[in-house]
């Protein structure tokens, strides 16, 4: 409970995550204002994983039920990461969870692992 009430301070003193005005918003301003929040999120658990707050990613899930709207990472931070970390191996993670938690990777299709690999190896500048 200590780790989800300092995620909540930090969200709540940090204007990017504001919910004021929320309900009367149009719907592109709505999507907007959700994106930059995602995108606000791993600098946020970064941070207050350096502050000793606790391990990034926890952070990261209690953020972004936080954030309380659909938006353009959720499939990246509810699947992709956690199934790089549960089944690749030590060199795997050592790899890619950086750019993962940077998102600096990009996936186009989850149900075609080669399509990953084929753009990282073809098109590796682009995508990392």
């Amino acid at each position: 409970m200590v780790l989800r009430e300092r995620v909540a301070d930090a969200v709540r003193n940090d204007p990017v995550f504001s919910k004021k005005g929320k309900y009367f918003m149009e719907r592109a301003e709505l999507y907007s204002t959700t994106l930059e929040k995602y995108l606000a999120l791993p600098k946020l658990a970064r941070d207050l994983s350096k502050q000793s707050v606790g391990e990034p990613m926890a952070i990261a899930r209690i953020i972004r039920e936080m954030i309380d709207e659909p938006g353009g990472l959720d499939l990246h931070l509810g699947m992709f990461i956690p199934t790089i970390r549960g089944q690749g191996d030590d060199a795997q993670n050592k790899f890619w969870m950086p750019r993962c938690l940077k998102l600096r990777v990009r996936i186009s299709h989850l149900s075609h692992s080669a399509s990953l690999i084929a753009h990282t190896r073809t098109r590796r500048d682009y995508y990392l």
